[in-house]
């Protein structure tokens, strides 16, 4: 396998950037998730890795070689697409072995190698039928077997997912999970879905208007997020982001965040602030810790497995908590709920930088 490297990659269109300065290393045999909104650059930026855009400036290697002007087809990468592109005329067989013999590789060994990959894919019943006689996420493994036959340095996705339904979805990234782990393959993977994210990958890059906002392992840049967009973009509910107001008192400061007011034991200048606590962390049990948000309730969301309850903050914005399935509050009912020390988080309103973790 490979590494994959970009150093102060831009991409211009005329005059226009769409990709600001991106730097990003891929661990040899690592699952890296480009993940973001649309629009953010993520496709952009896996294109340039595979050759199909050009790089305004900046540089990309694979394995320490630089792939800056080297065509797509030398690059010893494989990509797979949302689309499928099966060849409708041929079996799965056919389809698998399409590229190899392309390049002219003996008969015994496209075999053997189309043999390995329907087993490792779960396709081998499947071999003899065409790309109508199967279900989506049936056409989409065998999308990966194209490229797994080729034994590429680098396998790069773009949203292979997202043409199938949920369940299938859930399947499908489990069958990929399962994939690197037997290969031990370096692939980056591009999404905009966070479960698929969160999930699948060894690392996450975040990416917003064209720039990395934090690279981290799922839990890293879930609990500690560096900004409010990274905060904001990931947990469905996603981080309450809180108009507030911090007051230096005594040797820590006071937030006030419409007529709530919360302790920090850590000092903080006086100004705006934007206040973040995840759903999870709000529960009704507990000690008071840093304070209390106090509203009524305004919507309750039953899952079964829990509760998502939103209510509006006296003041302020409307806030919402993942409360387990016990909870038997109503609409319009009063709710306080204590905010845990360590479960809040303090960003730059202008920039949206995180300021401080409390």
């Amino acid at each position: 396998m490979a590494t994959v490297e970009l150093s102060r990659v831009w991409k211009r269109y005329g005059q226009v950037p769409v990709i600001h300065d991106v730097s990003l290393r891929v661990e040899d045999g690592e699952f890296m998730v480009l993940l973001g909104p649309s629009g953010c650059g993520k496709s952009t930026t896996l294109r340039m890795i595979a050759g199909l855009e050009s790089i305004s400036e900046g540089e990309v290697r694979i394995d320490d070689r630089l792939m800056n002007g080297v065509p797509a087809k030398a690059r010893d990468i494989a990509m797979v697409f949302q689309s499928y592109a099966l060849y409708p005329h041929m079996n799965v067989r056919e389809n698998l072995g399409f590229g190899l013999r392309r390049r002219s590789v003996p008969r015994e060994e496209i075999a053997a190698r189309v043999a390995k990959a329907a087993a490792s894919l779960g396709l081998e019943p499947y071999l003899d039928r065409r790309p109508h006689a199967l279900s989506g996420g049936q056409r989409q493994r065998v999308a990966v077997g194209r490229a797994i036959v080729r034994d590429p340095k680098v396998f790069l996705f773009d949203e292979p997912l997202s043409n199938l339904d949920a369940a299938l979805r859930v399947s499908t990234r489990a069958e990929l999970t399962g994939l690197h782990r037997r290969l031990g393959a370096t692939m980056v993977y591009v999404t905009h879905d966070q479960v698929e994210a969160m999930t699948m990958g060894s690392r996450i890059c975040i990416m917003q208007d064209g720039r990395v906002a934090q690279v981290g392992t799922p839990m890293e840049v879930y609990r500690e997020p560096a900004n409010a967009f990274v905060a904001g973009f990931l947990g469905a509910p996603p981080m309450n982001l809180l108009s507030g107001r911090a007051e230096p008192i005594g040797g820590g400061t006071e937030l006030r965040v419409g007529e709530a007011v919360l302790r920090l034991p850590q000092p903080l200048p006086p100004g705006s602030v934007t206040v973040g606590v995840r759903p999870e962390t709000l529960q009704p049990s507990g000690e008071v810790g840093l304070g209390r948000l106090e509203g009524r309730i305004t919507s309750v969301e039953q899952l079964g497995a829990e509760t998502i309850v939103a209510f509006e903050l006296a003041g302020a914005a409307t806030v919402r908590a993942r409360l387990d399935n016990t909870f038997a509050g109503a609409i319009g009912e009063a709710i306080a709920l204590p905010v845990r020390p360590g479960c809040l988080h303090v960003f730059d309103p202008e920039t949206g930088a995180l300021v401080l973790r409390a």
